[in-house]
């Protein structure tokens, strides 16, 4: 499921843990890897997720879960 590990790695991102995150993106990669990208992230979390500083939040977590 795609979206536990998106999930995860948005607050592993969050928390500046470096070893979730990357498990995460890793899991992430082998079963969806176009979510891995903030952006096409940001697209498909906006069709389920209206509010949008949640959606902010969680995208800013994939990006420093990237950057860790």
């Amino acid at each position: 499921f795609p979206w536990a590990h998106l999930s995860a790695a948005a607050a592993a991102g969050q928390l500046g843990r470096p070893v979730e995150a990357r498990t995460a993106l890793e899991a992430l990669a082998r079963i969806h890897p176009a979510l891995a990208d903030a952006r096409h992230a940001r697209a498909d979390w906006g069709l389920w997720l209206w509010d949008q500083e949640l959606l902010d939040r969680l995208v800013i977590g994939v990006e420093k879960a990237q950057a860790l």
